[in-house]
């Protein structure tokens, strides 16, 4: 059957490390580039922290473990550690090394998957990492981006933002196209 060619995991593991490997990928140019850029001062403060915290939804944790829960039912006891923690990360530029791991589950693109290009990697990061990265893109990335360039974009959208209106838009454009 077609999950034999799937039997070893390590081969799926290679094929999403070969399609998702940039071979012409400069660290030393990267690292250049982020001297130039490192946050000096707080990025966020323990307010802002608690209701992040305090507002996670159900989701799955990362490899840390760390259930969703967690942050929600103890945002208060974890705001000023968490705050001091994300600070800390910005200004250094340096992440926690679990925060560079993922799990990765195979999802079928096309059912049954006969070959490797039919999954695509679904990777699953520590929740701490995912809300972090929605703070820095919300106050460092997303400011910096035209509005006009943000329109087919639904991770990390402004708040406010509702997914029907794009929809709307879209089905306008294809009526008078």
């Amino acid at each position: 059957m077609y999950y034999r060619r799937f039997a070893n995991l390590d081969h799926i593991n290679q094929y999403f490390a070969s399609i998702a490997t940039d071979p012409n990928y400069d660290l030393g140019e990267h690292a250049a580039a982020e001297d130039k850029n490192v946050h000096s001062g707080a990025i966020t403060c323990e307010y802002e922290v608690h209701r992040m915290l305090s507002s996670v939804q159900k989701t799955s944790p990362g490899v840390d473990k760390v259930s969703y829960w967690v942050f929600k039912h103890c945002a208060v006891e974890l705001a000023p550690v968490v705050t001091y923690l994300i600070n800390t990360i910005v200004s250094n530029g340096t992440p926690p090394s679990t925060w560079l791991k993922a799990l990765v589950t195979p999802v079928p693109k096309k059912t049954p998957p006969t070959e490797f290009s039919h999954l695509r990697p679904m990777s699953i990061t520590p929740i701490l990492y995912r809300l972090t990265d929605r703070l820095i893109a919300r106050k460092s990335s997303l400011p910096s981006i035209p509005s006009d360039q943000l329109t087919d974009q639904f991770a990390y959208r402004p708040s406010g933002y509702d997914a029907s209106k794009y929809h709307v838009q879209l089905l306008v454009k294809l009526i008078i196209a």
